[in-house]
């Protein structure tokens, strides 16, 4: 399966692809083979899952979970076990020592890193010796041993553990990483989302330019009429054909927008010629929302967008790890100051060899024997007491277990560095770093909360203009009407009705574009709640070209709330040029 099939299938959409039939397309524009409904969620959704930049988030969101487990490690507890045997075969000038011996041993121990910076550990020693050395009373002899130790930085590094100070940087790296993930996906959110209603609002805006042609078509075919019956001369008709000829203009800018509108959000879907699906036409089938009636709480937006922002909270993260690097290089300025100690208790048992013993004494007297050599080593029987240590390995653990062969030790060790200028600089420079993140800790607070405030104050913005762009549509809307009723009965021209449409056309696509903007006003203004304001500021509106005061529309009255005249003189080149309240009056075209 090709790649893109594969990804259609794989979001499931119902997707709806028809083709031209007779080499006609089915959509509005020529050049596209196939189409495709597509949804805002629905081009959310396929952004989010295929963008490069949020799998790059994610893979470092897993790299961060990584780090941490690898932190956290450090407080594994670690087991070990070792084991050894050696014989010996020497001969020795001392026959009473032994030529002999035999040892085994298996010892056990297990230990831990402790938050305050020390060691903790338990090792449990195990032994067994054999030798044919006269002197062995315990033969062959078991040993056993377990042992308590402890080590405790007292000065330095005293609960700052490195290993304690890099889990909880690990842990801030994490929610970093969390952040960064989120804050990638609102902005992929926030860039699908202007790209789509972009799309929107070229699809529009065709369709305004569409009736336009149709419009200079109808008037075209009246004029021809005319000449035909003899009403009108054959000159009457250039002035038709050069508004059709305009209208056709118009319409082929908006097909162009259309294309590179789709492109634009085709890039932000990553979809690409490679995947089959270049010639694809997204058809966009939401529009934007009616308007939310009321105000905007804009205190408790505030609120919530300074608690939630996430280029604070990351700042703030940051800051949590300068001051903890900050604390480890000031504490490094103090002396080493260890404390070691050890508590442990030991065992012993083996075979009792009490038979007599021959041994030397190592006196030299003479030989009493007739035979060389004059002088020998004296020797005597020895005849040892029974060891209270008899038994076997068994034996030997109980013994240990009675607690009476205890033994413990503790010592300290002291070391001071002469200078210490290189952990001097550290501190200096972690402190001065520190500074420096409280700075732009407070520059960006102030940035957040302009911001925020400028998103608030375009959203109203945007609810007034929208305001103003609908009743200039609907006057611009009856004028045109009443234009074409004139022209029918011989009492306009085509340049009037051209004109006419022409007005109603710019203020269809300012309301249009005014609605959009609105949408995005809104919904900057709810990511921002969310935590995420866009890089480069806010995006505002953009006013429709060519207005001017020209016409005075103080004295109309009837509205919309929030419409002062001001602002629909911002609209007066969209109303026909003498237009008073009389002749609105006179036309039948009442105000809102």
């Amino acid at each position: 399966m090709k790649q893109g099939g594969a990804f259609l299938v794989l979001w499931g959409f119902i997707l709806v692809f028809s083709s031209g039939a007779g080499g006609q397309e089915s959509g509005p524009l020529a050049g596209f083979t196939r189409q495709m409904n597509l949804s805002l969620a629905q081009a959310t959704e396929v952004a989010l899952a295929n963008n490069p930049d949020l799998r790059g988030e994610r893979l470092n969101l897993e790299m961060a979970k990584t780090d941490l487990v690898r932190a956290r490690a450090a407080y594994d507890p670690y087991v070990q076990v070792d084991s050894s045997y050696s014989k010996r075969e020497q001969p020795s000038a001392q026959a009473v020592f032994g030529t002999s011996s035999e040892s085994a041993s298996l010892n056990l121990s297990t230990g831990m890193s402790t938050i305050t910076g020390g060691s903790l550990s338990l090792d449990f020693r195990n032994s067994r010796s054999e030798s044919d050395s006269i002197f062995s009373t315990l033969n062959p002899s078991y040993n056993t041993d377990v042992s308590l130790n402890l080590r405790q930085p007292l000065l330095k590094n005293r609960w700052t553990d490195q290993r304690r100070m890099d889990l909880d940087q690990g842990s801030n790296d994490l929610k970093n990483a969390e952040l960064s993930l989120k804050s990638r996906t609102l902005e992929t959110g926030s860039q699908v989302e202007d790209a789509y209603w972009s799309l929107v609002r070229a699809r529009l805006d065709i369709g305004v330019r569409r009736q336009s042609v149709e419009v200079s078509e109808h008037l075209l075919a009246i004029a021809q009429a005319q000449v035909r019956t003899g009403l009108a001369a054959p000159v009457s008709t250039i002035q038709s054909q050069a508004n059709l000829a305009s209208a056709q203009a118009g319409l082929i800018r908006s097909e162009n927008d259309y294309r590179k509108s789709q492109n634009n959000l085709k890039l932000i879907l990553n979809l690409t010629p490679e995947q089959g699906l270049w010639d694809l036409e997204l058809v966009p089938t939401d529009l934007p929302p009616e308007p939310a009636a009321g105000e905007v709480a804009a205190e408790q937006v505030m609120r919530e967008a300074l608690a939630n922002n996430i280029a604070l909270l990351q700042l703030g993260l940051n800051l949590a790890n300068s001051e903890i690097d900050n604390y480890q290089t000031k504490n490094r300025l103090l002396p080493q100051l260890d404390l070691r100690a050890s508590i442990g208790l030991s065992g012993l048992s083996g075979t009792d060899n009490t038979g007599p013993q021959l041994i030397e004494t190592g006196f030299v007297i003479p030989n009493p024997l007739p035979t060389p050599p004059p002088y020998m080593v004296e020797r005597t029987t020895l005849t040892p007491a029974p060891s209270a240590y008899d038994g076997d390995y068994g034996d030997a653990l109980e013994n240990l277990g009675t607690g009476d062969n205890l033994n413990w030790s503790a010592g300290l060790t002291f070391n001071i560095p002469i200078g210490n200028r290189a952990a001097r600089s550290d501190w200096k420079r972690a402190r001065l770093n520190l500074e420096r993140m409280k700075i732009e800790q407070a520059k960006q607070a102030r940035n957040v909360i302009f911001t925020i405030q400028n998103l608030l104050s375009d959203f109203t913005s945007a609810q007034r203009n929208l305001e103003a762009a609908s009743l200039a549509a609907k006057l611009q809307q009856q004028n045109l009407e009443t234009e074409e009723k004139r022209f029918e009965l011989g009492l306009s021209t085509q340049y009037d009705v051209m004109q006419a449409q022409e007005s109603y056309n710019d203020a269809k696509t300012s309301e249009i574009g005014s609605r959009i903007e609105l949408a995005k006003a809104s919904a900057r203004i709810e990511r921002a709640r969310q935590g995420y304001v866009s890089a480069g500021g806010v995006g505002g509106f953009t006013l429709p070209s060519g207005l001017t005061s020209s016409l005075n529309l103080g004295s109309l009255a009837g509205l919309p709330s929030g419409i002062s005249p001001s602002l629909l003189q911002q609209y007066s080149s969209m109303l026909p040029a003498g237009i008073d309240m009389n002749m609105l009056q006179s036309l039948g075209i009442s105000l809102p």
